[in-house]
């Protein structure tokens, strides 16, 4: 099949151009390979000007008064309906992303020529559908972007032992006898053997109130000290 390849190079990345080619001479002969393009994508280092060297194809850049994108859309529909009438062409190839060339593909068509279609994941289904077949080209891996200086990173931090704080320095001293205590040591030398003389002894020797009074006899009666009969005797017991 002989085959004319338009290149939409305004739409479609110069770095493409092996694999549209690879695609081209599965489907036939690529008798004419044409590249449309604003003149500057064809001059840099970093455009069409290898492609077009290493795939002998005819640069076709556009410089007119109108906008360069559609200067380079006419002048590749323009070639396409000569190559469709000049009866040379099996086949044309569309390479382009662009919706644009949907009426251009249903045309060549109409004709009963086919038109096979080359481009990447932006092209829209109505021109993938208006081609005889249409090859969606490979994605490019983007490059990893790397940081011109390395991110800080904090040194693991080694975990330390929790600080346990001293225990508070104490000094033993020898216990010292209560009041209570005190009182009972006293009373256990006098013997008392009435309630009513502990009570008088307890209210003028420590000049406590009766109620205070009360209290002491009944701690030292719950404690052991002494008991009380029904006729108010105290026993004082063997401590």
């Amino acid at each position: 099949m002989r085959l004319a390849v338009l290149i939409d190079a305004d739409n479609i990345s110069w770095t493409d151009a092996k694999e549209v080619f690879d695609i081209a001479e599965r489907l036939g002969e690529a008798i004419t390979r044409r590249a449309f393009g604003n003149v500057t994508i064809f001059s840099g280092k970093d455009g069409w000007k290898e492609p077009v060297r290493n795939f002998a194809i005819e640069a076709r850049p556009q410089v007119s008064n109108v906008d360069r994108k559609n200067a380079a859309d006419f002048a590749l529909v323009i070639d396409a309906m000569d190559c469709l009438y000049s009866g040379r062409y099996d086949g044309l190839v569309l390479v382009s992303s662009d919706s644009d060339f949907t009426s251009l593909a249903q045309r060549i068509r109409n004709d009963g020529k086919a038109v096979y279609g080359i481009g990447d994941g932006r092209a829209s289904i109505s021109f993938r559908k208006a081609c005889t077949e249409f090859f969606e080209l490979k994605p490019k891996e983007a490059l990893p972007i790397v940081s011109a200086q390395p991110e800080a990173t904090n040194p693991p931090q080694t975990p330390q032992p929790a600080k346990v704080a001293p225990a508070p320095l104490t000094t033993a001293t020898p216990k010292q006898p209560t009041e209570f205590q005190e009182i009972v040591a006293d009373l256990q030398k006098r013997k008392c053997k009435k309630l009513v003389t502990l009570q008088n002894w307890l209210m003028k020797n420590l000049k406590k109130p009766a109620d205070e009074t009360e209290k002491i006899i009944k701690a030292m009666k719950s404690r052991g000290f002494i008991s009380i009969d029904e006729n108010n005797k105290v026993t004082w017991l063997n401590m």
